[in-house]
């Protein structure tokens, strides 16, 4: 596995996802959940992920429904609500990532 380079914040990043998700939202007229909301959506999405995740490793998976899940749009949903909940809470979602990796990594020195 190649190293990882923990090369701190990108604003840039964040403000251009920020937007995208704004725009997703305003573009759908969607309303944008609060924090609570936001985690529990989360959550829901995790689920569909592990949905589509079983169904792609077998040809007898049975569900109660025959909706196809597609992994990459679930990761998709996954990421963008983390985000939402991320925004809601004045968080960025990379940074803590980074800033959490940071401290376990200088804790083992």
């Amino acid at each position: 596995m190649d190293k990882i380079k923990l090369d701190g914040h990108h604003p840039l990043v964040d403000g251009v996802i920020r937007r995208n998700i704004t725009t997703y939202y305003e573009s759908r007229k969607l309303k944008v959940p609060d924090d609570q909301e936001a985690l529990l959506y989360l959550v829901s999405e995790i689920g569909e992920l592990a949905d589509a995740f079983v169904d792609s490793k077998s040809d007898d998976w049975v569900r109660n429904n025959s909706k196809y899940r597609s992994i990459s749009d679930e990761v998709a949903d996954v990421l963008m609500m983390l985000y939402v909940f991320s925004m809601q809470r004045n968080l960025n979602p990379y940074n803590c990532l980074v800033d959490k990796m940071k401290r376990k990594i200088e804790e083992l020195k």
